[in-house]
């Protein structure tokens, strides 16, 4: 009984020790940084940063601690796609997709939503719509589930017929693609009118 008590007290107060050394002005939750450094720095995120929230996520769950993993991977696999575009010295437009990569790629491997990774990295760190980010964080965030479905859990229920039939799967794709780009614009055409008919019935009411 004592142990349920201890190990949850010493993996907090290693955390501690660790924020009050190596975290000072990286201090807060993970989800808000992230905004934060897309929306006043150009997506520029410190690559210690990735280094630091694993090592405190791992002892923070692995001894039991309250916290959640979904802020702390939020925040590491941004910071691993702000280090990349700083390696290859990109624009910070191009710097801020990336992040939003890693973003998604973390909400993906924490909800298992690769699609609603995307769309929540979309609306609430990058706060835009639009095609020049979307496909690479879409990319991102199913490569991600992929990657967890098919090397790390092939023995849960979600099982890919990727592994046994490449044929039906790529298949499977080809027919979602056009389904979705057909639907794609059909969505696009009707935003337009709803906005010309809204703009027109604001025009007659004035």
């Amino acid at each position: 009984m004592i142990y349920v008590i201890l190990v949850p007290a010493l993996g907090g107060l290693i955390v501690g020790i660790l924020a009050m050394i190596f975290e000072k002005g990286k201090k807060g939750e993970g989800i808000p940084n992230v905004i934060l450094a897309v929306a006043t720095k150009g997506g520029i995120i410190k690559g210690s940063v990735a280094v630091l929230k694993t090592i405190q996520t791992a002892i923070s769950i692995g001894t039991g601690g309250a916290g959640g993993k979904e802020g702390p991977i939020v925040q590491i696999g941004a910071a691993i796609g702000s280090g990349f575009g700083q390696c290859l010295n990109l624009s910070s437009d191009r710097l801020r997709i990336l992040v939003g990569c890693g973003a998604a790629a973390g909400l993906s491997a924490a909800f298992n939503a690769p699609l609603g990774g995307a769309i929540c990295t979309m609306e609430i760190i990058l706060r835009t719509f639009n095609s020049r980010s979307l496909g690479p964080i879409i990319v991102s965030s199913v490569l991600q589930q992929l990657f967890l479905e098919v090397l790390l859990v092939m023995n849960l229920h979600f099982r890919f017929l990727l592994m046994h039939s490449p044929a039906i799967m790529s298949s499977f794709y080809i027919i979602l693609g056009i389904v979705a780009g057909l639907v794609s614009v059909y969505f696009v055409k009707t935003i337009f009118l709803l906005t010309s008919y809204s703009t027109k019935l604001q025009y007659q009411l004035s």
